[in-house]
């Protein structure tokens, strides 16, 4: 399977489709290349940080005062 086909199939772009078969997604068949993105699909959104708090951004507030 070309490259253009298998990027038409998943409806993928050029610069993803190469990147993810740089990554190592088979390019036999369409249906071996969606179980590996399964297999390998990173969890979350893309280029969105944890929401977890950082101890050294961390304002303290005292009571009582106003800011």
């Amino acid at each position: 399977m070309t490259r253009e086909q298998l990027q038409r199939e998943l409806g993928f772009g050029k610069a993803y489709t190469n990147r993810k078969i740089r990554e190592g997604m088979p390019t036999t068949t369409v249906e071996d290349a969606k179980e590996w993105l399964e297999e390998h699909a990173k969890r979350g959104k893309p280029g969105v940080r944890s929401k977890a708090p950082n101890p050294a951004a961390a304002v303290l507030l005292v009571e009582g005062s106003s800011t």
